[in-house]
């Protein structure tokens, strides 16, 4: 069950990501950043690896605050933003 519980997030999230990408002519190199909700380090590496996005511009602060469930999108922007 865990592989199925790790493995369907990152389907959804490459393909909610991808397909628009496609639709749009962009590709990885093309986004300046990539943030994803900040609720597992594992599935953010993942689906960052499997778009062939660069960890160094994947934003992620899980490891400061964990998941804070729906505010984890705005405070990771907000920390990004002043750095």
């Amino acid at each position: 069950m865990a592989k199925k519980s790790f493995a369907s997030p990152c389907d959804a999230y490459h393909n909610r990501l991808n397909l628009p990408w496609e639709k749009a002519g962009l590709v990885s190199s093309g986004v300046d950043w990539l943030l994803l909700h900040q609720a597992n380090q594992r599935i953010i590496d993942a689906v960052a690896t499997r778009l062939e996005f660069p960890q160094e511009k994947v934003i992620s602060n899980l490891a400061n605050y964990g998941n804070t469930s729906a505010t984890s999108i705005p405070l990771a922007l907000d920390e990004a933003v002043r750095n």
